[in-house]
């Protein structure tokens, strides 16, 4: 496949229809097992695909909405044009199919064997995707941050164990606003890594990068982080006066905000998100100090958070 360049605004958009693609996935995979509920599994599998042969299209600037048109336009931008594997071409023709049978039809059989063989069809078809789908620049996210606030002078990482937030090592990095790039990203986190191995730690592999809401070394500025578990619902409403940056994660969404607060308004300003966002992750945050959002991914935690808008 040729090095096309998309714009920005149709890869957001791309983000947004892949994220609806995998949830929808996960819907179809918690009724498989049910024989009462496999018809309604292949509906979620058919829109499954074609939310992702969506993401593929608002890629290139291709807004087509109904089911045929999605399929036509799938087949005639990606299949030909591009040399997407056909394969997953004739999925979208069959799923299709298969909906209508299973939604209007009077009978039709649904092996559990065969569903699940079209669920992991459907899996690699989004997996193509995520490949195809250009992810957007954590450093260039972290520039817009500087450009609305040019008092903004110092980042800071922490390099952790996700999943494991008592009792293991934690490096803290500070990098001067001017010097951060996505390469410099992947390299602090390759050679943290190698520390870890050095100093004996267990499941260095398992460690990633988390972006810190504390903001310049020598002042007690702080961003709002929030994480939200419940990956079906994302409250966009609520941040009509919170500007920031919305993340997609394997389990629910991450936001990362505009604003500079000092400690104690910070504090508050966290509270007050509460219970739409993460207890859990809003206690540990109190407690430590400042608040943690995961940036890269490892086998603990394999999806790694993709930009996916703002919230104004």
């Amino acid at each position: 496949m040729s090095t096309e360049k998309f714009s920005p605004k149709h890869i957001e958009r791309a983000h947004w229809w892949l994220a609806k693609a995998i949830d929808t996935l996960a819907e179809a995979k918690l009724l498989i097992p049910s024989g009462q509920t496999r018809l309604g599994a292949r509906n979620r599998l058919f829109y499954s695909v074609h939310h992702t042969a969506r993401a593929l299209l608002v890629l290139i600037g291709n807004n087509s909405k109904t089911h045929t048109t999605i399929i036509n336009q799938f087949g005639l931008e990606w299949v030909q044009k591009r040399e997407f594997p056909a394969t997953y071409g004739r999925l979208l023709n069959t799923l299709c199919k298969d909906r209508d049978r299973a939604d209007y039809g009077e009978y039709v059989p649904t092996f559990q064997s065969d569903v699940e063989r079209l669920a992991q069809q459907v899996e690699n078809f989004i997996n193509r995707a995520r490949r195809t789908i250009p992810p957007v620049s954590t450093a260039k996210i972290l520039s817009l941050l500087v450009n609305t606030n040019p008092e903004i002078r110092d980042f800071s990482f922490d390099i952790y164990c996700p999943k494991s937030y008592y009792h293991h090592t934690r490096f803290t990095v500070w990098c001067p606003k001017g010097r951060l790039t996505d390469s410099w990203l992947k390299t602090l986190l390759n050679m943290m890594v190698k520390t870890l191995r050095a100093l004996k730690v267990k499941n260095s592999k398992l460690y990633v990068i988390g972006f810190n809401s504390r903001i310049n070394q020598y002042e007690p500025k702080h961003i709002l982080m929030l994480d939200f578990d419940d990956m079906s619902t994302l409250p966009k409403d609520k941040f009509k006066d919170e500007p920031g940056f919305f993340f997609r994660t394997g389990s629910g969404f991450h936001f990362i905000g505009e604003r500079l607060y000092d400690y104690d308004k910070w504090k508050r300003r966290m509270k007050s998100f509460l219970p739409l966002a993460s207890k859990k992750h809003y206690e540990l945050s109190m407690k430590r100090g400042y608040a943690t959002l995961r940036l890269t991914a490892s086998p603990r935690k394999p999806f790694a958070p993709a930009y996916i808008g703002r919230s104004s």
